[in-house]
């Protein structure tokens, strides 16, 4: 009987170590698996960030168009009236030639005048 129990201990002892490693491996797995879950969790909450920033990103795009357009369209009124200024510029400083070149001219006078009151901001009388 004594080899029967040094069998049956050896036995025990072996599943016993057994049932040590699997309690391990079991707290392990738990471990794991709680890690995996955060990393699932993770994964949502970045995934929810980065929809948020690329929404971010297409509206900032639209935006930036929009500006954009708006640039361009202010640049082409600036050149409408640059082209404006310098007809006006051109015109007045020919009616002041005329103007010096006839000075008995009413007409000249009378616009020469004219531009002036303008140039000053006075209302016309």
């Amino acid at each position: 009987m004594s080899l029967e129990s040094e069998i049956n201990k050896d036995i025990i002892h072996k599943l016993e170590q057994e049932l040590g490693m699997y309690k391990c491996m079991e707290g392990k797995y738990r471990d794991m698996k709680t890690q995996r879950d955060t990393l699932i969790d993770d994964i949502a909450v970045l995934r929810a960030n980065n929809e948020r920033y690329r929404n971010r990103a297409e509206n900032a795009m639209e935006l930036a168009e929009k500006a954009n357009c708006e640039v361009l369209k202010l640049e082409r009124a600036n050149a409408e009236l640059m082209v404006a200024s310098d007809k006006y510029t051109a015109l007045t400083n020919h009616i002041r030639l005329k103007e010096s070149a006839n000075p008995g001219v009413a007409r000249y006078i009378a616009l020469v005048n004219f531009i002036d009151r303008l140039e000053k901001g006075e209302t016309s009388k």
